[in-house]
């Protein structure tokens, strides 16, 4: 009876996410890690982490201040941002494959800053944001032997816009909104970061 309702409380906290950002990536024993760094404007913000059943991974937070947690999370759950401030979030390999995706589940407003991992040409990597600015730029390093190519999608697009790095490492988001990105490598893959040029 207790696991139904922990179920249904995790089903109605999914359900409700409307957060800044979404991010979703994998975790192998080749690609062991990847990370973001969000900022918290205000007091406590809580994240959602959605895992596959039977799998499990490592959430590291780091925080200037507060120094390092790590948690282990063997199903889907939440993760606790418990002050303002810049929060450094690694999600680390532990004994097996996955696939995850964060979203903010609640609390204060998130900004993301910077994200990186790993993508290639079976598996892209892909995250969301919302911005408010008119134009938003993030700047994008990845392996030179490869091609990384880079989406953009919008509320309202007919088609994504498709970007390759080698011509501009530069993404720029116009308009304000919410924002969908996809870093999917055509010839070769490996880790790539993105950050926000402030």
């Amino acid at each position: 009876m207790l696991s139904r309702m922990v179920t249904v409380l995790f089903l109605g906290i999914a359900i409700g996410l409307s957060g800044s950002f979404e991010t979703k990536g994998r975790v192998t024993e080749e690609w062991p890690k990847s990370s973001f760094v969000v900022s918290v404007k205000e007091g406590p913000a809580k994240l959602w982490f959605s895992l596959p059943q039977k799998s499990r991974i490592s959430v590291v937070l780091e925080h200037g201040r507060l120094g390092k947690n790590r948690q282990r999370l063997t199903g889907s759950n939440l993760v606790e941002l418990p002050d303002s401030g810049a929060w450094t979030v690694t999600v680390a390999w532990d004994s097996s494959d996955c696939d995850w995706r964060c979203q903010q589940a609640s609390g204060s407003e998130l900004v993301l800053k910077k994200i990186s991992g790993y993508a290639d040409t079976l598996f892209p990597f892909r995250f969301s944001l919302s911005t408010e600015q008119d134009l938003e730029i993030w700047e994008f390093s990845y392996p030179k032997d490869a091609t990384f190519i880079v989406r953009q999608s919008w509320p309202g697009a007919k088609a994504p816009e498709e970007q390759d790095l080698a011509d501009d490492p530069q993404l720029r988001l116009i308009g304000g909104g919410r924002f969908d990105i996809e870093v999917a490598p055509v010839e070769g893959g490996g880790e790539f970061s993105a950050r926000l040029v402030e």
